[in-house]
């Protein structure tokens, strides 16, 4: 068996960056990910305005407002966002303009007042108050000057980046194509989900729905081809099929019992395997190749839990570099343990934990039974517990590394 970090290392240099990129609309670019640098074209905002609902006024008329309880003005115009403020001419002493959130802030004045302390009566103001030079606008270029980068590439697109992106006029973006990942069921046992009640001695191929939906999490596109049996020749015909996909999953059949045939598979489809077997729990069987010399093939373990454990740990980062992202690797925080544990003497133990906050410090809660098998245990996960192998008893309190879960 190899350790996490170095089967981490042998898959990531054995992952190509995908070169396909594809225009879209950028209302169809959520969660993809960029496939070029892009700069600014103009300023934003592209003129100086007003951030609140008020007057616009010269902070020079306020020099004596300490000698009274409010300053009186005379309101000249009213500017609405939308309109300009290049045709009014510049406010003079003891003047104002109203103006509305993002209207054009007009010549000669250096402030605006919120429309809160303020008392109208008819074309006259009496503001209560002394404002600062600055106050409530919101400058020209402040946000983002023109020429300057908006966005890397390698970038995931989320709202925020979206609204920026619409902010500078960019209504199309080119992004990288969806990695295209084929997920191969095995096993005599397996049975469609639909099946019910179900057959003794069997399970429903529950991993087929989880490992896609994981995929699309991890940004790529999922086909599934179904249920293979435990059966050399089925398996190696699926597998040649394959390739035109950016990468392949199979989950089951990985491990040493007699009817794990899926190594001789790959064998005998042309398949690379790098490495077998992995010092973790749940995961050990985990398995990884390459066919045709470009194509990784990641051999996931049956068992429920051991199967996404896996995926989270070695496929996700895995596609994080096909499709260029800078940080591949999952995120890793420090964490209380809320329990003890007895460390297993061979393997490192990734437990399945929720978090929760305490005084700004995470805690971390098993999940429930941590058995390769048990589905359930990923549900409320918010990350794995990394306890290293060895003798040991970890103590409730202790400080443990804790990878996060993307959700």
């Amino acid at each position: 068996m190899i350790t996490i970090d170095r089967a981490r290392k042998i898959i990531l240099n054995s992952i190509n960056e995908l070169k396909e990129t594809e225009l879209v609309f950028l209302k169809e670019a959520y969660k993809r990910v960029i496939s070029e640098t892009l700069i600014c074209r103009e300023d934003l905002p592209a003129y100086n305005n007003s951030a609140m609902d008020g007057f616009a006024v010269r902070c020079s008329d306020f020099k004596d407002f300490y000698k009274k309880a409010y300053i009186e003005l005379k309101i000249v115009a009213t500017i609405q966002a939308g309109q300009s403020s290049l045709y009014f001419r510049r406010i003079r002493i003891g003047e104002t303009v109203r103006i509305m959130t993002g209207a054009m802030l007009p010549p000669g004045a250096d402030a605006v007042v919120m429309k809160e302390y303020t008392e109208v009566s008819g074309d006259r103001v009496k503001i209560k108050y002394k404002p600062k030079r600055g106050e409530n606008i919101r400058l020209k270029g402040e946000d983002i000057r023109k020429g300057q980068k908006i966005i890397e590439k390698g970038e995931v697109l989320d709202a925020p980046f979206i609204g920026l992106l619409a902010c500078c006029g960019i209504d199309k973006v080119r992004v990288k194509k969806r990695p295209k990942i084929a997920i191969i069921s095995t096993g005599d046992e397996v049975v469609p989900v639909s099946i019910f009640p179900l057959p003794n001695f069997c399970v429903r191929n529950s991993n087929s729905y989880s490992i896609s939906s994981l995929v699309i999490s991890s940004l790529g596109s999922a086909f599934d081809f179904g249920i293979v049996k435990d059966d050399i020749k089925q398996l190696n015909r699926v597998l040649k099929r394959l390739t035109d996909f950016d990468g392949i999953i199979t989950t089951g059949g990985v491990s040493i019992g007699d009817y794990d045939f899926v190594k001789d598979a790959f064998n005998k489809a042309g398949i690379k395997v790098l490495f077998s077997g992995v010092n973790m729990k749940p995961g050990k069987p985990f398995t990884f190749g390459v066919l045709d010399n470009r194509i990784p093939v990641f051999g996931l373990p049956g068992n429920q839990a051991s199967c996404m454990v896996s995926f989270e740990i070695f496929v996700r980062p895995a596609m994080k570099k096909m499709l260029g992202i800078k940080d591949v690797l999952p995120k890793v925080i420090f964490s209380r343990l809320g329990f003890d544990f007895k460390t297993t003497r061979d393997r490192v133990n990734l437990l399945r934990v929720r978090l929760s906050w305490d005084n700004n410090i995470p805690q971390a809660y098993q999940t429930g039974a941590q058995g390769s098998g048990r589905i359930k245990s990923m549900v409320s996960a918010h990350g794995f517990a990394v306890i290293p192998e060895g003798d040991s008893i970890f103590k409730k309190g202790d400080i443990v590394e804790t990878i996060l879960i993307e959700k």
